[in-house]
């Protein structure tokens, strides 16, 4: 199936992200562009009158989109109010976000012709928060999941697409392999909700007020 939707991956390069987007691309769904909230690996200019110098390497991750022929986007949080205009550039009819540290405002979602969608590797809405992998392995028996949700102006806490239930710590050797099967479904839920998008529609659920 060719999908011809222009999807903007916000990313951090973390293997969850690394994963989805490996996830995508094996489905020949190629962002229109990733989003990093880092300085580009050179000398730029990203606010009036400031030069910021980084010459470190660009991470494996960014390679990897560069290699693929996808446009990298670098938005650290100071420029975060430079992403409205870059992002109007494109015709976006989702943003996805795997990873990332800052709550992505209205001028930001509101751009997304269909939706803006986070991947949140828990049953929401347990779990919720910057390290859900780590909370779930440290409370020990837990079922654990992933889920696809609508993203609002609260971290965690927009309606849920869908979910998918991945079994308990157990069946896992370790945290890293159950972050790259969580990014896989997550993506894959992403993919399911693609297709459903027009036909027959979505249906949200609401999340209920818990504090993880």
């Amino acid at each position: 199936m060719k999908y011809r939707d222009q999807i903007i991956l916000f990313a951090t390069g973390a293997l969850f992200s690394q994963t989805v987007l490996d996830t995508l691309i094996d489905k020949n769904i190629k962002p229109a562009a990733v989003v990093l909230p880092v300085y580009a690996p050179a000398s730029i200019e990203n606010l009036p009158g400031i030069v910021i110098e980084d010459n470190t390497d660009p991470s494996e991750f960014i390679v990897k989109v560069l290699d693929s022929s996808i446009p990298v986007i670098y938005a650290p949080e100071k420029c975060q109010h430079n992403l409205p205009l870059q992002l109007s550039e494109i015709q976006v009819d989702y943003i996805l976000v795997a990873c990332w540290p800052y709550l992505i405002g209205r001028d930001i979602t509101g751009l997304a012709g269909k939706a803006a969608l986070n991947i949140h590797p828990s049953l929401l809405p347990k779990y919720r928060g910057a390290n859900p992998i780590y909370d779930q392995f440290s409370d020990g028996k837990v079922e654990l999941g992933v889920t696809l949700h609508l993203i609002n102006q609260t971290f965690d806490q927009g309606d849920i697409l869908s979910q998918l239930k991945l079994g308990f710590p157990s069946d896992y050797s370790e945290m890293k392999e159950f972050e790259v099967k969580s990014a896989r479904a997550g993506a894959g839920l992403f993919i399911d909700a693609m297709k459903g998008y027009a036909n027959p529609g979505w249906t949200a659920v609401k999340q209920p007020d818990l504090l993880r």
